[in-house]
C-alpha cells in the first residue's frame, strides 16, 4: 500500500480494484459487504459519508478497556504493517489470542487475515448455536478495535488520508459481516472470501 515511484503498480492495483469490485459502484451495492469503488465519484462520496458517519460515532462514545493478549502480525493495514507497527502487538493482533474466541480460529482468522491465503474460502457451514455467541463477542472487541485504529490513523503520516478511510471502512464492514455470519446469512467461505477481497484493495491503496 505504499506509494511507488513507478507506474506500474499503480496499474496493477486499478486492475485489482475492478476485478474485485467492479468499475462501477453499482456493483459494490450488489455485492454483500464490498468497499465502494474508489476510483468512482458515487463510491469516493459512499467512503466519505461512512468516514463522516464513524468520525460522529467515535466523538458520541467513550472507548472502554480490553483486556488482551500478544500475538504475531497476520496482515498489512494501515498502522498493523510489520514494516511500520511499534514493537507491541496492535489490538488485532491481541485479539486473535484471546482463549474464550479460540474455538473460531479455524474458521476464522480472529485478527488481520492472510489476505494471501484462500485456505478459508471452501467453508461450506453457517456458525453453531454456540458459535453464534462468540462471533457476537467478537465483533464487540473489533468495534473497540476500530476506535483505535481511528485514533492511531488521525496522527499516522505513514498513509494517504483514502488509505486510512478504505481501512476504517473495511473494518467496519467486517463488523457488519459478521452480524450476517452470526445470523446465518453468510457462510463461513462467503465471509472470509469477501472480507480477503476488501483487504486487498485496501492493501493496494496508495
Amino acid at each position: 500500500m505504499k506509494c511507488k515511484d513507478t507506474r506500474l503498480p499503480l496499474i496493477m492495483a486499478a486492475v485489482l480494484v475492478s476485478s474485485v469490485l467492479g468499475s462501477a459502484a453499482a456493483r459494490a451495492q450488489t455485492t454483500p459487504g464490498a468497499i465502494p469503488d474508489p476510483g468512482t465519484y458515487q463510491g469516493s462520496t459512499q467512503i466519505q459519508q461512512e468516514q463522516d458517519r464513524q468520525a460522529q460515532q467515535y466523538r458520541q462514545q467513550s472507548a472502554p478497556t480490553y483486556q488482551q493478549q500478544p500475538q504475531q502480525p497476520q496482515g498489512s493495514y494501515p498502522g498493523s504493517s510489520p514494516a511500520t507497527s511499534p514493537a507491541s502487538p496492535d489490538c488485532y493482533d491481541k485479539l486473535a489470542r484471546q482463549p474464550e474466541l479460540a474455538p473460531l480460529a479455524r474458521k476464522v482468522y480472529l485478527g488481520h487475515p492472510d489476505l494471501h491465503s484462500s485456505a478459508l474460502f471452501d467453508i461450506q457451514t453457517v456458525p453453531t448455536a454456540t458459535e453464534r455467541p462468540l462471533l457476537l463477542k467478537w465483533s464487540a472487541a473489533r468495534r473497540i478495535c476500530l476506535q483505535e485504529a481511528h485514533r492511531v490513523n488521525q496522527v499516522s503520516p505513514v498513509y494517504s488520508a483514502q488509505a486510512k478511510r478504505l481501512d476504517e471502512l473495511s473494518s467496519q464492514i467486517t463488523i457488519d459481516m459478521i452480524a450476517q455470519l452470526a445470523e446465518g446469512k453468510l457462510t463461513y467461505g462467503q465471509f472470509n472470501r469477501q472480507r480477503t477481497k476488501n483487504g486487498l484493495v485496501v492493501e493496494q491503496t496508495p
